[in-house]
């Protein structure tokens, strides 16, 4: 959309800003794509009487944001799967300090099919994982096995994403989702602010803090910053696309509506892996729905007039796209 008319007659300035759009996607998407897996395999619940489980049970569908995905769509039910658990493996307390909820952990799994974690950098994959695990008691990774992530808690960071033991694996490069019908839950945050946040992130690249301090103000006031908004901008809206044309088994997930009720689409998504709620972690759960990896505000507006028109852009387009496929439009995201 944005390149596309690079080098047709635009002016000389405009085609440098074109070639260095298209240098930072490139680079980005080599960094990306560096650490690509050689197999990826999906794998069925298996029963082993050695570990834990969850019982299997059917219960019914309200209906409730039924446009949102097409696996919540296309039954009246939803049939719970078994989830194995390793109870011997290294596990994860969640709430030490909380006398009510200490003996609550996470652990991994065993035999658990894929269901991948698709987003934008900086969108609240983050948050969503914990929410998921803390829900579950079921580790969750990611294509990029970050130690940080791991030194902050995240065990399952250590898992292959397919090993069998982690119920959710993120990604933000859709080229390792193989398999047009591996289930997939893709998270979409307001473009401002994840862009935003995304750079900052970057910035603070190797900091014990990357993920939850911020910049100075002065630091989004850069050519970089603004080459970086082009480029990002395009990569959200494309991936958002090509998203809801391409998996057969999609759930969106808005991260301004995980915001205002947590709990409310937390159940959601557990439908749509097909896990029965466990109502005692829940009910621990809103006693700690923050979490221990809320990022510090970000600048609430670096963009020039001209980027506000590209992001309004963007976001029409992507919005159109899940409307055609039957998906919830987007929030409305004021510029």
């Amino acid at each position: 959309m944005l390149l596309s008319h690079c080098g047709s007659g635009v002016g000389f300035r405009v085609s440098l800003i074109c070639v260095a759009v298209g240098t930072a996607l490139f680079t980005y998407r080599c960094h990306i794509t560096s650490r690509r897996p050689t197999v990826s395999a999906t794998g069925g619940i298996t029963v082993d009487n050695g570990v834990g489980f969850q019982r299997t049970h059917t219960q019914s569908i309200d209906g409730e944001n039924a446009d949102s995905g097409s696996f919540e769509a296309e039954a009246g039910t939803v049939q719970y799967r078994n989830l194995n658990i390793n109870m011997e493996a290294s596990s994860r307390q969640l709430w030490p300090n909380d006398t009510r909820c200490n003996r609550l952990m996470v652990r991994p799994g065993w035999g658990i099919s894929q269901t991948w974690l698709l987003s934008f950098p900086r969108s609240g994959n983050t948050w969503t994982r914990y929410l998921v695990e803390a829900a579950t008691g079921v580790f969750t990774t990611s294509v990029y096995h970050e130690n940080l992530l791991i030194r902050l808690g995240f065990l399952g960071e250590r898992e292959d994403i397919d090993s069998g033991t982690t119920l959710l694996q993120k990604t933000h490069d859709a080229r390792w989702i193989r398999n047009s019908s591996q289930p997939v839950i893709l998270l979409i945050r307001d473009p401002q602010r994840a862009i935003i946040s995304f750079w900052s992130w970057t910035q603070l690249s190797g900091s014990p803090d990357q993920y939850n301090a911020s910049i100075s103000a002065d630091r989004y006031k850069t050519p970089g910053f603004h080459l970086f908004v082009w480029a990002r901008t395009l990569e959200w809206s494309r991936m958002i696309t090509k998203a809801a044309e391409k998996y057969e088994n999609l759930t969106t997930l808005f991260y301004e509506d995980l915001l205002k009720d947590p709990l409310k689409e937390l159940r959601r998504i557990l439908r749509f892996l097909r896990v029965e709620p466990d109502e005692e972690r829940l009910a621990c759960l809103a006693r700690h729905l923050e979490g221990p990896f809320k990022g510090a505000k970000k600048v609430h507006d670096p963009y020039s007039v001209f980027e506000k028109k590209v992001l309004k852009s963007a976001i029409v387009s992507a919005s159109r796209a899940l409307e055609e496929r039957g998906y919830a439009p987007l929030p409305d995201y004021k510029l």
